[in-house]
């Protein structure tokens, strides 16, 4: 009977030491009388969602440095938390590869107010050789030491072939 009595005493100490385990967790703001309410700060995360991403390597970094690589379209989250009235800034780290594309972010600043900051939202377009050509005719942009074709070179070069065929 002794033996049951120390089991259920045991048993009881454990369940209210477990019971306080979460609560001792988070570190309350400043030291407080035994009297006081313990407060917490509120931290909250920043993200959002992607569109159009086709390509791989897309990597977006936050104002505090942490980066995130994206996949897919769809969510993505840094997973640092900031306090209310933080500010943050998402950019554009890496831009997305094979095929190459143009990625843009909106509402990528801002400050927590409350709540999670999940507004922020990253288009990507994939960039084709007849945009580089058309955007700057002196484009430095070469891939193995050749530069996309200039969409007037394109039509030369179908004339010429059109003219050989004719010839033979």
């Amino acid at each position: 009977m002794t033996d049951l009595r120390t089991a259920f005493v045991l048993a009881i100490g454990l369940l209210s030491l477990t019971g306080c385990s979460a609560a001792a967790s988070r570190a309350p703001e400043t030291a407080r009388s035994s009297h006081d309410e313990p407060s917490y700060r509120e931290e909250f995360v920043v993200g959002g969602h992607v569109r159009g991403l086709e390509g791989i390597g897309l990597t977006l970094r936050s104002a505090n440095g942490e980066s995130v690589t994206v996949d897919d379209d769809g969510k993505f989250v840094f997973h640092g938390r900031l306090e209310n009235w933080s500010e943050y800034e998402v950019t554009i780290a890496r831009e997305p590869i094979s095929p190459v594309q143009s990625c843009v972010v909106e509402r990528g600043v801002g400050r927590i107010n409350g709540k999670n900051a999940m507004t922020v939202e990253v288009s990507c377009k994939t960039a084709s050789f007849d945009d580089a050509a058309d955007a700057d005719a002196k484009s430095t942009l070469t891939f193995g030491g050749l530069r996309p074709p200039r969409p007037r070179e394109k039509t030369r070069l179908a004339t010429l072939r059109s003219a050989t065929l004719a010839t033979r």
